[in-house]
């Protein structure tokens, strides 16, 4: 009868030495106990049924140490929107190994996937947070502007010991990030508040527009307006000018009136993938319109009437911010008082709208 024993039991447990059972020439099957390292003494002993004594044999059996590989967890692939904000990872279950305690870095570098050789488009070069021993860390990174695809993250944990020849000194991890495309917002300048006085024109006031994908040509700018007696919303009160990137505007109060009124301008572009993605973006400023302090007359055009006749009726307008219309005075002069002696300038009904008649003077012709 053949049998082994350990003096070291917690590195070779008796159980873990198998002798085989047949033969002149037996052999020993022995398992040391995982990430354990040290020395037994081994004795076999043998015996068989007349003898009073087993003869023994005893040998040392050195389990020599390696350098366990560190760990870490697996880390899932994650999907982010374009354009997203800086992104961190948690990184968990970082150690030194079974039975060990050395010092670990841990790092972590970036490529686009299935790039070769390798380069990195789309992601910031992610940065590692972690002091050894912790058993935590995290990684942090931020999608570069307007860029999309997939990235293979590469963390790896170096326990700094030997390599190679039973020896691992590192533990490798990768997980995907995959950017999602998104439609970006366009851009509109900031337009300052604008101030004129009654019955006068803005502009053109300069707006620049642009989108990272749509071309500048193809956006949309709209204009509207929150005083509509003030500055209707049409196209003859606010006309959009220019094209491409640049725009501008005309804005054409509403004759006679003054007040506040905010303008906003729109910008839209067509949509990344149809016109369910579509983005806008919007500038509002004020305009401000001052009461006139001078009467306003409306332009009279120039008149043609044969000699010894009068004119037809010129109706013409007139308008006080501070005077009701029916005061107004309205006078009249001519530069050639033979032509036409102010004299013979009539004018009609008083009121906002008026009327002159000019009557030439006998069989005089030209012009005054």
């Amino acid at each position: 009868t053949v049998t082994a024993t350990s003096g070291n039991t917690s590195l070779v447990p008796n159980a873990n030495i198998v002798v085989s059972t047949t033969g002149t020439t037996r052999t020993l099957r022995i398992t040391p106990v995982a990430n354990k390292n040290g020395t037994a003494l081994i004795t076999v002993s043998v015996k068989d049924t007349s003898s009073i004594a087993a003869q023994t044999a005893a040998f040392n059996l050195v389990i020599a140490s390696i350098n366990d590989a560190p760990g870490i967890n697996a880390i899932s692939s994650t999907t982010i929107d374009e354009d997203a904000a800086v992104q961190t990872i948690s990184l968990s279950g970082i150690s030194a190994g079974p039975e060990e305690s050395q010092t670990l870095s841990v790092t972590a570098s970036a490529k686009d996937k299935g790039s070769d050789p390798a380069v990195n488009n789309f992601i910031s070069a992610p940065a590692v947070t972690y002091s050894s021993p912790a058993e935590t860390g995290s990684l942090t990174f931020t999608p570069v502007a307007n860029k999309f695809g997939t990235t293979t993250i590469t963390v790896t944990v170096n326990d700094g010991g030997a390599d190679g020849s039973g020896n691992v000194n590192n533990k490798v991890v990768t997980f995907d990030v995959t950017i999602r495309e998104i439609n970006d917002t366009p851009t509109i300048t900031a337009i300052s508040d604008q101030s004129v006085n009654q019955d006068i024109t803005v502009g053109p006031i300069a707006i620049a527009v642009g989108d990272v994908e749509t071309p500048s040509e193809l956006l949309v700018l709209a204009f509207s307006s929150d005083n509509t007696t003030l500055v209707p919303n049409s196209s003859d009160s606010l006309q959009g000018t220019g094209s491409g990137p640049n725009r501008g505007l005309i804005i054409k109060p509403a004759k006679g009136v003054f007040g506040t009124a905010n303008i906003t301008a729109t910008v839209t572009d067509g949509g990344k993938v149809d016109q369910s993605d579509k983005k806008s973006a919007s500038r509002t400023f004020k305009l401000t319109v001052s009461p006139s302090d001078k009467p306003v007359i409306s332009a009279i055009p120039a008149q043609t009437t044969k000699k010894n006749t009068d004119t037809d009726v010129i109706s013409f307008t007139v308008f006080d911010a501070q005077t009701p219309a029916e005061s107004l005075v309205v006078t009249a002069s001519s530069d050639n008082a033979n032509l036409v002696p102010t004299a013979n300038i009539q004018f009609g009904p008083a009121g906002g709208t008026r009327q002159m008649i000019i009557r030439p003077g006998t069989d005089q012709s030209g012009s005054a």
